[in-house]
């Protein structure tokens, strides 16, 4: 028998979620209601998933040595996931992304850097 039943081998970063009532007009302004910060990344929210469902899973990939790649790390293991095969990028920041959601219509924006 297999010792994981999934492997996620990739992307991970911690997402800064904006709600806003409505996207701006190009190059405008608007408050936004509220502000959550979650780790996600394809494969990284994927394990977490697998995880939930009750799946044996392990992640590899790299983290950056920072605040949001501490925050990732964390929920990784919090979620149960064997990350045996992660490697912790020392002076390197994590990959971020602000994402800009419509309440009323449930679109995004996303704004990414991967360092």
């Amino acid at each position: 028998m297999a010792e994981f039943d999934v492997v996620g081998v990739g992307l991970n970063a911690t997402d800064t979620l904006l709600l806003v009532s409505h996207f701006p007009a190009y190059a405008g302004k608007v408050p936004f209601d509220e502000e959550i910060l979650s780790p996600g990344g394809q494969v990284a929210s994927a394990m977490v998933t697998c995880a939930a469902l009750g799946l044996r899973t392990k992640y590899i990939g790299t983290v950056g040595d920072d605040e949001r790649g501490r925050i990732q790390l964390e929920s990784l293991l919090h979620s149960g996931i064997n990350l045996d095969h992660v490697q912790l990028r020392k002076g390197c920041a994590n990959q971020s992304a602000y994402i800009i959601i419509d309440r009323g219509t449930g679109e995004r924006t996303v704004l990414w850097r991967r360092p």
